[in-house]
């Protein structure tokens, strides 16, 4: 019966969270600044709503600043997602430094838009749980 009781607290929480993150279909509510605080430098990524991006990286005891620029696109497809043309990636396929991190890569790099307790994440990495947060306003 305990064990009942706790798997079935298990699932409503499960529910609850999976609810929070939700996808988010608005365009407008994508457009912003995101940030990225790797153990190894800080991403960040400006999406304009005129289209045009703007992406840094700073490595960490670096005073370099790498950056690209492009078009980016909102598409619903079966999930949202931002395409960046032709911008920096940052990280391998396990969350480390990419050699040549400051090159920009041709064609489209896609990112998974979720939102969670109101804030919106850029996902790059799902496996790894990796994404650009988008942040508050100042002004």
């Amino acid at each position: 019966m305990i064990n009942s009781i706790y798997h079935a607290g298990r699932v409503i929480l499960l529910a609850a969270w999976c609810a929070s993150c939700a996808p988010s279909d608005n365009r407008d509510e994508v457009v912003g600044n995101y940030r990225m605080d790797y153990t190894f430098g800080i991403e960040e990524l400006r999406l304009l709503d005129n289209g045009q991006y703007q992406q840094t990286f700073q490595l960490a005891g670096d005073a370099t600043r790498r950056t690209a620029t492009g078009k980016w696109d909102f598409k619903r497809k079966d999930y949202p997602l931002v395409y960046l043309y032709d911008s920096m990636m940052v990280t391998d396929g396990q969350g480390n430094l990419r050699k040549d991190y400051g090159k920009p890569v041709p064609g489209p790099n896609l990112l998974l838009v979720r939102k969670n307790g109101g804030i919106v994440y850029l996902v790059f990495n799902i496996d790894l749980n990796l994404s650009l947060k988008k942040q508050m306003s100042s002004n």
